[in-house]
């Protein structure tokens, strides 16, 4: 077994001075690779040397196992990740690009005869089946979340193994041997996925199944071997698969999940499509958030302001969604239903002046300290990086539990804080199992891009 192990840093890393980036991102590209990291580190494996995408990649013999965590890549990384694989080396490569399949390229033979057929539905959510576990998909690189529709030549030596979505229209994931060595490419930005479920552990370390059975295809079934990242230091983890996964691997077979999934047990849903299981409602009727909900996939109650009837039986999750007066009787509503009942939790973006009181800052943890100018905010969460110029009463309302007036106002953790160090996201628990999320910016105003939106309502749903 091969000792040295390593991460991989794209060429272009920074966007600042660099117009030759693609797209990379420091706080998206970190956090992919360090969800990575971790999820191969359950194994309990040791630690590495940085790769770096400007420097000549490690001979196979001395790097068995390579990872690309869904980082964007441009035409001399490929070329050299291609001329790597040949000469021996073996790679797992998570998110691919339609701009990697120019003409000319070498990512079509790397993959075994994949050509670029279009794009495909921006946001699109697509199920495969590994071990036992459903994994849902929605995060690809492209263009305002546009994947690559890839195909595979008929005419051409098929891949060594091929998974299809379930329904069938795309494909998800490819393995193939060429050359000296071998690669297992996924078309989604697979990080994304755990990264968006950083806040509820059980469902983010399930994706290590995964990582194992990546590393199983690529070390024959031994899950052993060394193994580098994109930005973060990974390990090999043990453990086998189902056998009609491992010995189906005649060449050109094909798969959906169902071929996947181990007789007799019953999947799991793993994926950011797994947080919208709840029953959700919008306050204030801001049709911007109910769209996005929708999207989301979960079934939605519109509350109006100033409620005059209990809430709903079986709600889980109110969102009040940048609404400019959420006053005292509401709020009394609002934070009377949220402590009646654990596993309940209230989402709220926006606040100004009108809606202070001290049973909000109560709830969530946390005080108005200052009005600051309305400056964008820019901040990271969820894997992305948000650029958010909206607020109610055009002022952003600084809330801090530092030096609070009253101990329960203190409380909160802040997630996320911007370039001026205003915190923008907070979570609280007024009390165990009662969970209230604030968002400073008015994220419905923001106009977001439906995609994005989605992936900000699917990450704070996690935050519950």
């Amino acid at each position: 077994m091969l000792c040295l192990r390593s991460r991989y840093v794209p060429l272009h890393y920074y966007a600042r001075d660099d117009p030759s980036n693609p797209g990379n991102a420091p706080a998206t590209t970190s956090g992919r690779a360090t969800v990575a990291y971790h999820l191969l580190r359950m194994g309990n494996h040791a630690a590495s040397r940085v790769v770096l995408g400007a420097a000549r990649l490690p001979s196979p013999s001395a790097l068995h196992i390579l990872a690309v965590t869904s980082s964007l890549l441009v035409r001399a990384e490929v070329d050299a990740l291609c001329a790597w694989v040949e000469d021996g080396g073996h790679l797992i490569w998570h998110g691919l690009a339609g701009d990697y399949f120019a003409p000319g390229s070498c990512i079509g033979k790397l993959l075994g005869g994949v050509f670029l057929a279009g794009s495909l539905k921006p946001g699109l959510e697509s199920r495969l089946s590994v071990a036992g576990t459903v994994f849902a998909f929605d995060s690809w690189l492209g263009p305002a979340g546009a994947g690559p529709l890839l195909r595979i030549s008929g005419g051409a030596a098929p891949p060594t193994m091929h998974w299809m979505s379930d329904d069938g229209t795309a494909l998800l994931a490819v393995y193939n041997r060429i050359g000296k060595g071998s690669v297992f490419a996924a078309v989604p930005a697979v990080e994304q996925m755990p990264l968006a479920l950083a806040g509820r552990p059980r469902l983010r370390d399930a994706w290590a199944t995964w990582y194992s059975f990546a590393l199983s295809l690529l070390s024959g079934g031994d899950s052993g071997g060394a193994v580098a990242t994109t930005a973060s230091v990974t390990q090999d983890l043990p453990g086998a698969l189902s056998p009609n996964v491992m010995t189906s691997t005649r060449a050109g077979q094909g798969y959906t999940a169902k071929d996947l999934v181990k007789g007799g047990d019953p999947p799991r849903i793993i994926g950011r499509a797994a947080a919208c299981t709840k029953a959700v409602a919008v306050y204030g009727g801001s049709t911007i958030a109910h769209q996005a909900l929708v999207d989301n996939g979960c079934s939605v109650t519109l509350l109006a302001a100033n409620i005059t009837e209990p809430l709903p039986p079986g709600l889980d999750i109110v969102f009040v969604a940048s609404h400019a007066k959420t006053l005292l009787p509401d709020q009394d509503v609002l934070f009377d239903w949220l402590h009646e009942s654990p596993g309940r939790c209230i989402i709220w973006s926006g606040c100004e002046w009108s809606s202070f009181s001290t049973r909000l800052y109560t709830n969530v943890g946390a005080a108005a300290i200052d009005f600051r100018s309305p400056q964008p905010s820019n901040f990271s969460a969820f894997g992305q990086q948000w650029v958010m110029n909206a607020f109610l009463g055009n002022v952003h309302v600084e809330f801090d539990p530092a030096v609070p007036q009253q101990p329960q106002w203190g409380r909160a953790t802040v997630l996320a804080r911007d370039d001026r160090g205003l915190a923008t996201l907070l979570r609280h628990q007024p009390a165990p199992g009662h969970t209230v999320v604030l968002a400073t910016p008015a994220v419905e105003l923001a106009k977001l891009p439906p995609a994005q939106l989605k992936v900000w309502y699917t990450g704070v749903m996690t935050l519950c």
